[in-house]
């Protein structure tokens, strides 16, 4: 009588879960699917949206935004004396000139003066 009962209720329970989901709105699909809206995008149907991954660096800053320019740790001060350029320093230091503005955050090479503080990869002492 116990499995009967137990088995009475299971079927109860059963219907009413079945009627409840049955009576439930279902959702149905749009006439227009949606559509994603990307910076950039155009009304070009052609348009493909490229993908940058996350934390992905570039390599010149947007206009405007302020570059930080710090000194390389394991390079040395140097303060740039009348008469050098820095073709001088960077055969002085067996660097290049091109290392010495990335380092430096210098705008063009023709762009130091003396008594400049400049970072090179060896310890220099003064010219003269």
């Amino acid at each position: 009588m116990r499995h009967w009962a137990l088995g009475l209720a299971l079927a109860g329970l059963l219907t009413v879960t079945l009627a409840c989901n049955l009576s439930r709105e279902l959702p149905t699909a749009s006439p227009e699917p949606s559509t994603a809206t990307f910076a950039g995008a155009t009304q070009d149907p052609n348009f493909i949206p490229s993908v940058t991954p996350i934390g992905a660096a570039t390599a010149t800053p947007l206009p405007g935004t302020p570059t930080v320019c710090a000194a390389p740790l394991d390079w040395f001060p140097y303060v740039v004396q009348p008469g050098d350029t820095l073709t001088d320093i960077a055969a002085r230091t067996s660097s290049t000139v091109q290392e010495l503005v990335i380092r430096n955050c210098l705008a063009s090479p023709d762009a130091i003066f003396v008594g400049q503080t400049l970072f090179v990869p060896v310890q220099l002492p003064p010219s003269g």
